[in-house]
């Protein structure tokens, strides 16, 4: 089941927090070029694995939603999407709250 069916099946209007934590399939999840389910999403807490795939692309696909997209290394760290010390990505949308 997809997310976006999720939320068409439930008729679900708005998720404050989605949290992703799926061992490298995150890539898979925004893997779709089409991400309508992202307009009812407030905040996204997201675990990424780098060896599943391009995590620049990934968090490309987050910000054209219009999130601002916070990277950590698993120390907390502020990192970049080029390295591979890219574990978390905690993405809000400031004109949703």
């Amino acid at each position: 089941m997809t997310i976006s069916k999720l939320i068409s099946t439930y008729q679900i209007d708005r998720v404050g927090l989605l949290k992703i934590d799926i061992e490298g399939g995150e890539f898979a999840v925004f893997a779709d070029e089409d991400l309508p389910w992202l307009r009812v999403v407030d905040q996204i807490a997201l675990e990424i694995h780098p060896g599943f795939g391009d995590v620049a692309d990934l968090v490309g696909k987050i910000r054209g939603h219009g999130f601002e997209v916070d990277l950590r290394n698993n120390n907390g760290r502020q990192v970049d999407a080029v390295g591979t010390q890219v574990e978390y990505a905690y993405c809000t949308t400031p004109e949703r709250h």
